[in-house]
């Protein structure tokens, strides 16, 4: 059994971008393989691909050599395979109780009352939770029993692979290493795999059996956990930087100890550190006492007075090589000595975490896009007014032609602002449907023949239905033109154009900085609901295995997805508030200090005079229809 990749690429919904290109490679059963990589590589993009939510691909994904693609839809069949478990997996509840979740978790399965009341009581068993539990609201428990009910209910499915995103991310040490050991169970158990895209290398490299390294979007190697520690430049060269064993694994080997090979936990490398003491003695040849190998020797010569490896690494030039890393009380690794400025001056990596590499931009040849660039630069101010006054010449016309021209106008102004399909059409759907619900009513009236009730037969008015639509179309692509600045205008510029374009009105003490500030924030907020919203439906499509064509959510996912959406929103708002009057935003009518200032360029004049010659045109063909 295994997980094949063919030429996988996996492009973003509007496939604007390439988040993973041309990617291929073979996942074991009974393996837990990580994906590692820096921020922004790729990780999650193809571990959301493995689950079917992305349809926006090419290439192939075959699960024991069947497709995950029947088509436009994922196969039924594949997707009950797979169990998936999103980062911080709390926030993934729905139901009202927690049984429920269950129930929500193993209904695409259609088992009986009784098979599900079964594996619902295994599976709270298997997590450590207690049956009274099922009762009650999973908005009432713990952080840490959400994350267990979302775990455990996805495992009730029995899925046969296991794909996790982040799953020690938020969890405290003690945490964290009881996941580990119930991680090293589940592989045991499942006839599939488990597949992690993490960051967490200390936790949970020592129980891995493969990496995956991704970079750039790009699959750099799939190897083995002992190959990694064999050759720890790999991690550097997917922007990684060495966890805190390895580089002392490292740094002892360049002064000759030779640490028996493969991964160590925290525990285990204090077992091995242990085994040098007293310091400076030979330990050659010794079986240290968790096993695995004998340390082959150990040396610290031309170190006279060395009390440990950090310290020899240190006198011999290793900038950036820790100290010894002692067992914490949490059972975590610790490093006896600081690192200093010296570690920041050799332009060493963190010892843990990512090394924050920049990535590449892989952007295929997608229309408007280096205009988009461009658009961003420009002057908010400057879009601003350009939008208005192209706004004002399309309201002002009167017949077709001249709307026809401003449909045109708006079609450039949007293909130069790199607006795609999926950017716009979400946004003014609904008012293309009541568009068409209105152009047809509108039309709709009772004519009369004769005399008495049965005169009176239904007709169409195309003139009033024209009407309409002449006038909702106006309305359309004016909002299509006020897309363009959201789009291509980042809040805080937003924000201080704002503050710019109203500071006359200062002197008649309207609160300018207020205004602007509120502006900006709803601007933000925005976009803010619709990332949570694609996080839920994701979320909703994993967990109900109900999908339409192309990937898309199925209506009937749409209650459940309501709650968690609305207490996250509320959540960010909160969060939000507390950012504000922390950076005193409260305190109104203070003078304030600006990083930033916006200077009117060249391009910007061009810009606003491109909009005043778009207006005048118009305007001139209005005058010359009438």
């Amino acid at each position: 059994m295994s997980l094949d990749l063919q030429q996988l690429t996996v492009y973003s919904e509007d496939r604007s971008q390439v988040l993973l290109s041309r990617a291929s490679c073979r996942i074991e059963a009974r393996q837990l393989t990580l994906l590692l990589g820096a921020s922004g590589a790729g990780k999650s993009s193809l571990l959301n691909a493995l689950g079917g939510l992305n349809p926006a691909i090419e290439g192939r994904i075959e699960y024991d050599g069947i497709p995950l693609w029947e088509g436009r839809r994922p196969s039924p069949t594949v997707l009950h395979r797979i169990g998936m478990v999103f980062q911080f997996p709390e926030q993934q509840l729905f139901a009202r109780t927690v049984e429920g979740e269950f129930t929500y978790s193993l209904r695409p399965l259609k088992l009986s009352r009784d098979e599900m009341r079964q594996r619902t009581e295994q599976a709270m068993q298997e997590a450590g939770l207690p049956l009274t539990l099922l009762d009650a609201s999973p908005f009432d428990l713990s952080g840490g029993q959400k994350r267990r009910v979302a775990l455990a209910s996805t495992l009730a499915a029995r899925p046969e692979w296991l794909l996790l995103d982040e799953p020690t991310a938020g969890l405290d040490p003690a945490s964290a290493s009881s996941f580990i050991r119930r991680l090293e169970a589940m592989k045991a158990r499942l006839s599939g795999g488990i597949v992690v895209a993490t960051h967490d290398l200390e936790m949970l490299l020592p129980v891995a059996d493969a990496v995956i390294l991704v970079a750039n979007g790009e699959i750099l190697a799939r190897h083995t956990v002992q190959a990694l520690f064999e050759q720890p430049e790999l991690l550097t060269k997917a922007g990684l930087a060495l966890p805190a064993g390895m580089k002392l694994a490292e740094a002892l080997r360049q002064q000759g100890i030779l640490l028996p090979p493969g991964p160590h936990s925290a525990a285990r490398m204090a077992a091995l550190l242990h085994e040098l003491a007293p310091y400076g003695k030979q330990a050659a040849g010794k079986e240290p006492a968790f096993g695995g190998g004998p340390i082959q020797k150990a040396s610290f010569a031309g170190q006279p007075g060395a009390r440990n490896a950090g310290e020899a690494a240190a006198g011999n030039g290793l900038s950036g090589a820790p100290g010894p890393l002692l067992p914490d009380h949490d059972g975590r690794e610790r490093s006896a000595v600081a690192e200093g400025p010296d570690a920041k001056a050799s332009g060493t990596a963190p010892t843990t975490g990512t090394a924050h590499a920049k990535t590449a931009d892989f952007t295929p040849n997608h229309p408007g896009q280096s205009q988009s660039r461009w658009a961003a630069r420009l002057d908010p101010r400057a879009k601003w007014i350009y939008i208005v006054l192209v706004s004002c010449g399309t309201l002002l016309q009167t017949a077709w032609p001249g709307l026809a021209l401003a449909a045109l106008a708006t079609a450039f102004s949007v293909r130069v602002a790199g607006l795609t399909r999926r950017a716009w059409y979400p946004v003014t759907r609904p008012l293309l449907f009541f568009t068409l619900i209105s152009f047809v009513f509108s039309g709709m009236h009772w004519g009369h023949e004769g005399t008495g009730w049965g005169a009176f037969v239904p007709a169409f008015s195309f003139s009033a239905a024209w009407a309409t639509l002449f006038n909702l179309s106006q309305i359309w692509l004016v909002m299509m033109l006020g897309l363009i600045l959201p789009a291509t205008t980042s809040p805080f510029r937003m924000q201080k154009g704002i503050e710019q374009l109203l500071g006359i009105f200062r002197r008649l003490r309207i609160p300018v900085d207020a205004l602007a500030l509120a502006a900006s924030l709803l601007i933000r907020f925005i976009p803010m609901l619709g990332r949570e919203a694609q996080r839920f439906a994701r979320i909703a499509r994993s967990r109900g295995k109900r999908m339409t064509k192309s990937g898309g959510l199925s209506w009937r996912e749409l209650p459940a997805m309501i709650l968690p959406l609305l207490i996250s929103v509320l959540q960010l708002a909160s969060d939000l508030s507390q950012a504000l009057e922390s950076r005193g935003y409260t305190l109104t009518g203070k003078p304030r200090t600006s990083s930033l200032r916006l200077q009117l360029q060249r391009r910007d004049v061009q810009v606003m005079l491109t909009g005043l010659l778009l207006l005048l045109a118009l305007l001139s063909l209005r005058l010359l229809l009438e």
